[in-house]
């Protein structure tokens, strides 16, 4: 790919065609998506990618591009669409004592890297990592004997495994876990501000020298979360519950289980370790520890709010396919019409509505005359057999009788010869 730098882009390196499209003006300096700004805009001093640059004659500051106030209603559409899932689900907030970076050491152009909405840009914690804190907190306060007796990791894992509890929640080898842990997603406006390591014996690090006092440190930014509230969610099946809560377990874990349930259990022991643990890059010296807040704030609730279930936008645009069809018989309409028909409709009112406007458009003359100038008829009439085949499996005689008076008249006038052909393959 072609690359340029751009006179206005105050040494960002960026495609050449991308480079086209802004003709020379200058780039924002609020960004509302962070990842975007990371990965498709990234600052070069003429060494090296950095998202700080203390150099007098071209300072540069990440953070100075971001927005003060990122807005959170991708969060709360996300967190709408979890709230769908057909789970038993323990919702909670946890807000982070001090800061926290979750991906530090991921693949960057820059020396270092954070975890970021791949689409939305905002900071969250993958559900991969909440569940690995949690599996580690468990073996550390609950697995103490296969702990000190385990050679390795690969031992020790062996050896948890046994236990069909843990087994159950965290899946094994052999089976897959129960229990499912949700992206984590913040409920305020994240802070996201730069830090510093400051590495005083690089050289001896890598093995060149031996350590001194003369070193010069070479410090190495990067960007954290502080002041930002996240929920967490997770979910399990309803039926899963029951067989764990009524069969009797041989676990370390089965006394608190049956003393507090299972998803309260979850719901602790995950507060728990990300308070005592913590979670993401440098838990040694503070980072990565969270407390537990008493709700969502009001704010991100409403925005929740705002989103419709999946149910409600499934009517609407079946009221909205049911006018379409009204106002124009067209094929796509009729084929869509039937695709739903065939779905698990919980309102009767629209499936009625639907067989009705599916059966005054396939027994009306006008129509098959209009789509026979360009010859697709023919396709009306295969979905005339659809629809019948649809209503002898559905027991409808309260239909069937209407449809089949109206729909033989239209295929005696306009499938001509084909009418043994047509009747056969139905």
């Amino acid at each position: 790919m072609d690359f340029m730098k751009g006179k206005t882009m105050n040494e960002l390196y960026i495609p050449k065609d991308t480079l086209e499209v802004f003709d020379d003006k200058p780039i924002s300096s609020n960004f509302n998506n962070i990842n975007l700004l990371l990965n498709k805009f990234p600052h070069f001093n003429g060494k090296k990618f950095t998202i700080y640059d203390s150099d007098k004659r071209n300072p540069y500051d990440v953070t100075t591009k971001l927005k003060n106030e990122v807005d959170l209603i991708n969060s709360a559409y996300l967190c709408s669409q979890i709230r769908q899932v057909r789970l038993q689900r323990k919702e909670f907030c946890l807000k982070p004592d001090w800061r926290f970076v979750v991906g530090l050491g991921g693949e960057s152009v820059f020396e270092t890297s954070i975890t970021l909405h791949h689409i939305y840009g905002f900071p969250y914690i993958p559900g991969q990592a909440l569940k690995g804190v949690l599996r580690n907190y468990i073996i550390n306060e609950y697995f103490a004997e296969e702990l000190e007796k385990a050679k390795d990791s690969k031992e020790l894992d062996n050896e948890v495994e046994k236990d069909n509890l843990f087994s159950f929640i965290f899946g094994n080898q052999k089976q897959q876990g129960k229990v499912v842990f949700f992206d984590a997603l913040p409920v305020t406006k994240p802070k996201i501000e730069k830090d510093v390591i400051n590495p005083h014996y690089t050289k001896y690090y890598s093995g060149a020298l031996p350590p001194a006092d003369h070193f010069s440190p070479i410090p190495v930014f990067f960007l954290m979360i502080k002041d930002t509230s996240f929920v967490f969610n997770i979910g399990i099946k309803g039926k899963d519950i029951d067989e764990c809560e009524n069969k009797c377990y041989t676990s370390t874990l089965w006394k608190e289980i049956t003393e507090k349930g299972l998803m309260a259990f979850l719901e602790c022991i995950t507060i728990e370790a990300l308070s005592v643990y913590g979670i993401g890059a440098k838990t040694s010296v503070g980072y990565g520890s969270f407390r537990n807040e008493e709700k969502i704030p009001v704010e991100f609730e409403k925005l929740v709010s705002g989103f419709k279930s999946n149910a409600e936008l499934a009517e609407e645009s079946i009221i909205g396919l049911i006018a379409n069809i009204k106002n124009n018989c067209c094929l796509y309409n009729i084929q869509e019409a039937l695709k739903r028909l065939t779905e698990d409709l919980k309102n009767s009112q629209f499936k009625q509505e639907l067989l009705k406007v599916i059966l005054d458009s396939l027994t009306k003359k006008e129509n098959y005359e209009r789509l026979k100038a360009n010859n697709q008829h023919y396709e009306l009439i295969k979905y005339g057999l659809e629809f019948k085949k649809y209503l002898v499996e559905q027991e409808r005689q309260d239909i069937m009788c209407r449809f089949d008076t109206g729909f033989n008249k239209c295929v005696k006038e306009f499938a001509g010869k084909r009418q043994k052909v047509i009747w056969k393959s139905f």
